[in-house]
């Protein structure tokens, strides 16, 4: 399934608190943990780790939602010498407060799936609970 974000933090609020309630209500009555759903991202002491699927050569540079347990992430770039990878950077580094050196991709460089490894985020979107 995929789980669509949105881009405003409206959207985002309302689609969050509607995937709370699934998750708090509906897939415990069908027998799924939440944990199963919402397993794109997990701690390493202060660092966050993010599972993220890219698609790049989009209209615009985003987080759309969740595609196959990872954070979908469309960027304008094409996978071309790193231009997507640096797409990546940039919108990460704001939506975490952090400097783009502080983040770096742990596998997949030139793949669509990759780990993403961010030292000390400084803030937390709301669907990322804090450690």
């Amino acid at each position: 399934y995929e789980l669509y974000v949105g881009c405003n933090e409206f959207t985002n609020y309302i689609l969050m608190q509607f995937s709370s309630f699934i998750a708090s209500y509906i897939y415990p009555y069908l027998g799924i943990m939440s944990t199963q759903i919402m397993n794109f991202y997990h701690w390493q002491n202060n660092d966050l780790i993010l599972a993220i699927y890219v698609q790049p050569r989009s209209s615009r540079t985003s987080i759309v939602g969740i595609h196959d347990n990872k954070l979908k992430i469309k960027v304008t770039a094409a996978p071309i010498d790193g231009k997507a990878n640096a797409d990546i950077y940039k919108l990460l580094a704001k939506l975490f407060g952090v400097a783009k050196s502080k983040i770096s991709i742990i596998n997949g460089q030139t793949s669509r799936n990759k780990n993403i490894l961010i030292q000390s985020p400084q803030k937390l979107p709301s669907y990322i609970n804090p450690k």
